[in-house]
């Protein structure tokens, strides 16, 4: 089961009442006009003692008429402060709601893929529907049904004194004994339900894993395994939701007991004062109706402080994503944003090494457009490092081991740079690290000069295009899919894109062409088609950097041949990391890098690599059968 540790910061707390802060005058209403109606139900009851005591027993036949008529009219005005209650709480927890679940969905989006991971999808998924629903409920109970509960109580028991404070002495054991009650079932029902919302986070995992993994399962023939492993999971939720509900059941005959012993008591002193005159009978019916209503609000804020148990539960979990790091890894996105805004503007075209700055000097061009610079300026700007990595490494949270290890090399603009290594090398660690997606555990990457942490997200993705080796689609249509990252990309583009990837071909012997439907993930495609598609969505990004990792493992040999050659042609405006565990795919890269156990083992051409790194040898012998005439 996934878990964070820590509690989350003070801003996390303040944050979630934001969402409530642009609604506050609506869910400011709700609570006064529920007011409004209580207070019309507590007039009830004295009006009724005037009908009894002057209309019945005085004979005032003309007070019940006019008496009758105030309660008539109090009834109405309760009616319209209830129905305006229910409108504006409603109205209220609705859009407190929605804004909650749009801020949490958009916080999850700029999670780093570590926190991703330590959260868990099931978990994720839960936080995003149960937890914030259980907010949103919580909320409409608060602003009506608790609020309505408070002001009886609180009302009630004003009015039972101004009645007969003699005989409200029986409240002095009522009010204590129910206080230590609800302390109590406050402080053991929270903790219960968060073991029961974390429990629900395992089903939901265990439920996504099962049908995103179905073809594995149903090949492999462990559909009763997998079965085994929900029903662990259910029975967990189960249990832990027994626990939590024995709690309840329990503290139900506790509040009717306390509040059946003081109903007696009430009765029976009541008795004893009107045998003495002490009070009229209106007054008694009065009293005990009072006393009737004290008792079922405290019974019913009981109740609702169950509920509350489980929304603070829900709460503390919401907290923990809104005070996450976001991806850049500098803390919450506030306090990203507001750093990023004190921050001085830097122009990450002169942020370059010292030769390429003394090089811009002598032209007016920018180093990213050299047409204009002297000939000594372009060749200057062309040996500036384009890409650095300075004693890289990295390590998994929860891992001793480091999947990549003192890793150091430059690369100049346009240079194409093969990766390879055994499995585990830590291949496919360099290009998420090189992508941004993770952040180094010891060292730096520069890109032109400036650390990854310090690029805009949104500029870093506009310079950097990554194509995993598992191709990621999304249901909606081709064109949507290969225009996901620049949606209001011309069609000229999309085709030139789809064209260098070589989709164009199967895309266009579709029916519906660019307009097919996809499934979820791109189920009716081939795994090669997925892998061209993802290409063409990010090469129509026109990156300055491509990671290409392994993305091309389910392609031919000579559709692999085609696309790597079409995006060379891209020339100097791209270079190229490409990742792949096939070295014929790497013959035409300028350098390739040799990984081994995370470490970079060697680095040269095909030919000196053959000659001096035993590994790289080793790799190329056991491939020379499956490599292309």
């Amino acid at each position: 089961m996934n878990k964070t540790t820590g509690s989350p910061p003070q801003a996390a707390r303040i944050r979630l009442r934001s969402y409530m802060r642009p609604h506050l005058a609506v869910a400011v209403a709700a609570p006064l006009l529920m007011l409004l109606e209580v207070a019309m139900d507590l007039l009830q009851p004295r009006l009724m003692a005037r009908i009894l005591d002057e209309g019945i027993i005085g004979g005032d036949t003309s007070s019940i008429w006019t008496v009758g008529g105030w309660m008539l009219l109090a009834a109405l005005v309760g009616l319209a402060g209830g129905i305006g209650c229910t409108v504006f709480s409603t109205l209220a927890s609705q859009r407190f709601g929605a804004d909650l679940r749009e801020g949490l969905y958009r916080r999850t989006m700029r999670l780093s893929p570590e926190l991703l991971g330590r959260f868990g999808t099931g978990s994720l998924v839960t936080r995003l529907t149960g937890d914030v629903s259980q907010l949103q409920q919580t909320t409409l109970v608060a602003l009506r049904m608790l609020a309505r509960s408070l002001f009886i109580a609180l009302g009630s028991l004003v009015m039972c004194i101004a009645l007969s404070p003699r005989l409200s002495l029986v409240l002095i054991v009522t009010v204590p004994a129910l206080a230590v009650l609800l302390v109590w079932l406050k402080r053991t029902t929270v903790p219960l339900f968060a073991s029961v919302q974390q429990a629900l986070d395992e089903v939901n995992t265990r439920l996504q894993e099962s049908l995103a993994n179905m073809r594995v399962v149903k090949a492999f023939v462990r559909a009763p395994h997998e079965e085994a492993r929900f029903g662990a999971a259910n029975d967990g939720y189960r249990a832990s939701s027994l626990a939590a509900a024995r709690i309840g059941a329990l503290s139900q005959p506790l509040l009717s007991l306390l509040l059946g012993f003081t109903t007696a008591a009430a009765l029976w002193y009541g008795g004893a004062l009107a045998g003495s005159d002490s009070i009229q009978p209106g007054q008694l019916a009065a009293y005990l109706t009072y006393l009737s209503q004290l008792l079922l609000s405290l019974n019913g804020l009981g109740n609702h402080l169950l509920t509350l148990s489980r929304a603070t539960a829900s709460a503390g979990r919401i907290r923990e994503v809104l005070g996450a790091k976001d991806e850049a890894g500098s803390g919450s996105h506030a306090d990203a944003e507001r750093k990023r805004k004190e921050a001085p503007e830097v122009d990450p075209n002169v942020a370059r090494d010292a030769a390429a700055d003394a090089a811009l000097q002598q032209g007016d061009a920018p180093l990213d457009d050299p047409s204009g610079m002297p000939e000594s300026a372009r060749a200057a700007a062309r040996e500036a490092p384009y890409l650095e990595w300075s004693a890289v490494g990295y390590r998994y949270p929860g891992s001793d081991e480091y999947a990549l290890r003192g890793f150091s090399l430059s690369i100049r603009r346009g240079e194409s740079i093969g990766i390879v290594g055994m499995n585990g090398s830590g291949k496919s660690t360099l290009a998420l690290l090189t992508a941004g997606l993770l952040q180094p555990t010891e060292g730096s990457i520069r890109l032109l000069g400036k650390p990854l942490g310090g690029w805009d997200p949104e500029e870093l993705r506009s310079k950097v295009g990554l194509v995993l080796q598992q191709a990621h689609l999304f249901s909606g249509s081709i064109a949507d899919n290969i225009r996901y990252g620049r949606p209001d990309a011309p069609e000229s583009d999309m085709l030139e894109a789809a064209g260098s990837a070589f989709a164009a071909g199967f895309v266009g012997a579709m029916p519906e062409g660019y307009g097919t439907r996809l499934g979820q993930k791109g189920v009716n495609l081939s795994g090669g088609q997925r892998q061209r598609l993802s290409i063409a969505r990010t090469l129509l990004l026109k990156p300055e950097l491509l990671l290409l990792d392994d993305s091309t493992s389910a392609v031919d040999a000579a559709t692999e041949t085609a696309i790597t050659e079409s995006i060379e042609r891209m020339g100097e405006s791209c270079t190229l990391l490409l990742v792949s565990q096939k070295l014929a795919s790497l013959r035409r890269c300028d350098r390739i890098v040799v990984l081994d156990e995370g470490r970079l083992a060697a680095v040269g051409t095909q030919e000196q690599l053959l000659a001096s790194s035993p590994l790289y040898r080793e790799l190329h012998e056991s491939q020379k059968g499956a490599e292309p005439a």
